[in-house]
């Protein structure tokens, strides 16, 4: 099996750096969005198995 696909939307920085660094194993492939722009092509281009979503 791959590694799993982790899509996350958060637009502070420094919190993405944070996810970033604690996902930063080989087992995940994870991709950042720094805002709800573009979320449903991401969704739909990426395919991920996790969405982590920063909501306000």
């Amino acid at each position: 099996m791959g590694s799993f696909k982790v899509l996350l939307v958060e637009d502070a920085v420094i919190d993405a750096e944070i996810v970033k660094n604690a996902l930063g194993s080989g087992m995940f492939d994870l991709r950042i969005l720094d805002s709800g722009y573009g979320f449903l092509s991401a969704v739909e281009e990426f395919n991920p198995d996790v969405i982590v979503l920063d909501i306000e």
